[in-house]
């Protein structure tokens, strides 16, 4: 049985050192007792530097209300799903991040720690900022084109603009 429970626990720590994503343990306070290479490398502190600390010393100044309400929620036994948030690294460059956050429980269901693993999204939501401005400016572009302008999707008319619809005295494109 010690066998199976050491090589449970060689995997579980393979898992956790070659994840793409930063992995971090903390305790119910908040305190960081796990950092893996992938926080490194996202974060920028070593493990000797994070290992520790306050899980706020990746919390901007401005997010620190909300870091300590997650903290509080997950060491109270409630689980986090894909939190969209902002964190900083040690340079203090803030990124935006999606972390899962869950508790850990002993054997008598005390919570005795915290779990997150961290994906940086930073790139994901600059492309959907670009995406949104490039449709406004095409809505913008359309909404004051002078001639009538219709996009037609499978033989149904999904968008018209407004000279469009004042040509046929329409006040959307399912009235043409």
């Amino acid at each position: 049985k010690r066998r199976a429970v050491e090589r449970a626990n060689q995997r579980l720590k393979a898992i956790v050192e070659f994840s793409a994503d930063a992995i971090v343990a903390a305790t119910p306070e908040g305190i960081i007792t796990d950092w893996n290479p992938a926080a490194e490398a996202m974060y920028g502190y070593t493990s000797s530097e994070a290992i520790g600390q306050s899980i706020m010393i990746i919390s901007p100044e401005q997010l620190l209300g909300e870091s300590n309400d997650v903290t509080a929620s997950v060491a109270g036994g409630q689980y986090i799903k894909l939190m969209q948030t902002r964190r900083q690294r040690k340079d203090g460059t803030v990124i935006d991040v999606a972390m899962t956050i869950s508790p850990f429980e002993d054997h008598a269901g005390n919570v005795v720690g915290l779990s997150s693993v961290h994906m940086d999204i930073t790139n994901q939501t600059k492309a959907t900022k670009a995406l949104r401005a490039s449709e406004e400016r095409y809505k913008l572009l359309a909404d004051l084109m002078p001639d009538g302008l219709m996009v037609v999707c499978d033989g149904k008319i999904v968008f018209a603009n407004p000279c469009l619809l004042k040509i046929f005295g329409a006040a959307s494109p399912s009235d043409m």
